[in-house]
């Protein structure tokens, strides 16, 4: 009877053994497997829409549009922006400091915004009017009339007409909805400085007195194409350190107020 009872003690053990290096390999057959993937995600090449433009506040700038999100280089500030797609987060990186910044776009400062408003071809505040569809480099786009509020007064006899804003009128091209998700859209605005619309700024004009767009629009795009893009360059690069949005920004946006009233 001992025996036998020493027998199944042993068979039990032995069997709770195997089940348990069983699931020993399963979580490490598991890991590797997302592990592979994850490495596959990091070297799998994707088609992407590449933008560069040029930016009044912000510089030349080249954005990839692809599908684990987007990337925007800021090569005159040492500065790479990337929002994964449908992410509500900013990734800010200086190349320069090897320091990255992470947090919600909604909340995200850029100093241009400021710079901005001290500006008199600052078309943020201007209000959104007459849209139409169209093309623009080979993209489609919706492009906005923009205006400025017109406010009346009297006075000794005669009535004078004036503008809340310096800037009276402008127009705005974008890509269409559904392009681009809210918070690329947020990041988009708040660098190149473009009035609010939910979409992706591609460029803006100011327009004369006379209606015809300025020579120099604050917002410019210049070339379009497309290429092959790795899923590593969507992430923060290995040894960059987490800081906070002002230390990974500055003294790269610094600009002079005056520099920017005056043009």
């Amino acid at each position: 009877m001992i025996y036998f009872m020493l027998l199944n003690d042993r068979m039990t053990i032995s069997i709770k053994f195997k089940l348990f290096t069983s699931n020993i390999l399963l979580v490490l057959l598991f890991c590797l497997f997302w592990a592979g993937e994850a490495k596959a995600g990091k070297d799998a090449e994707y088609q992407a829409t590449v933008l560069q433009q040029r930016s009044k506040y912000s510089g030349l700038s080249e954005l990839w549009l692809a599908q684990p999100g987007l990337k925007i280089e800021l090569p005159q500030q040492n500065l790479v922006i990337i929002s994964l797609r449908n992410s509500e987060d900013i990734i800010v990186i200086n190349k320069h400091k090897r320091a990255y910044y992470q947090g919600k776009a909604a909340k995200w400062v850029y100093n241009n915004t400021a710079s901005a408003l001290l500006s008199p071809s600052d078309a943020t505040q201007l209000k959104l009017g007459i849209q139409k569809s169209g093309t623009i480099k080979g993209l489609p786009c919706k492009t906005f009339e923009l205006h400025g509020e017109t406010y009346r007064r009297k006075g000794s006899g005669n009535q004078k007409t004036w503008r809340k804003e310096m800037l009276t009128d402008a127009s705005i091209t974008c890509m269409p909805a559904g392009t681009v998700w809210p918070a690329a859209a947020t990041i988009a605005e708040r660098l190149f400085v473009t009035p609010k619309t939910g979409l992706f700024p591609l460029q803006m004009n100011l327009h004369n007195e006379d209606k015809n767009p300025s020579t120099r629009p604050p917002l410019e795009l210049l070339r379009v194409e497309k290429k092959k893009v790795k899923g590593s360059e969507f992430t923060v690069p290995a040894g960059f350190k987490k800081s906070d949005n002002s230390s990974v920004l500055f003294p790269e946006t610094k600009q002079s107020l005056l520099d920017e009233f005056l043009r």
